[in-house]
């Protein structure tokens, strides 16, 4: 009994304890899992808004494919007959 005493204050330490717990990883607190029915329906939504946004707006900021590849297409062959013209 008398060596059981040392043992129990050794283990009960807080510095062992304190060992034995597993480091935090950093930014764990900034992504929580919503427990609440109604914050994942609000967070859904939020996302299909933002979705659904981004396909809506996805033609009216991009150029016509054909009129932006005869631009590259003319640019690249100036380009070319200005290095042949230079080289000779």
């Amino acid at each position: 009994m008398i060596t059981a005493l040392p043992i129990r204050a050794v283990i009960a330490s807080p510095v062992l304890r304190a060992r034995r717990q597993r480091p935090r990883a950093f930014g764990a607190s900034l992504l929580q899992v919503p427990g609440n029915p109604s914050e994942w329906k609000c967070a859904a939504t939020v996302a299909f808004v933002f979705f659904f946004a981004s396909l809506a707006l996805a033609p009216a900021l991009t150029p016509d494919q054909k009129t932006l590849a005869a631009e590259i297409n003319s640019k690249t062959l100036k380009a070319a007959a200005a290095i042949k013209t230079s080289a000779r």
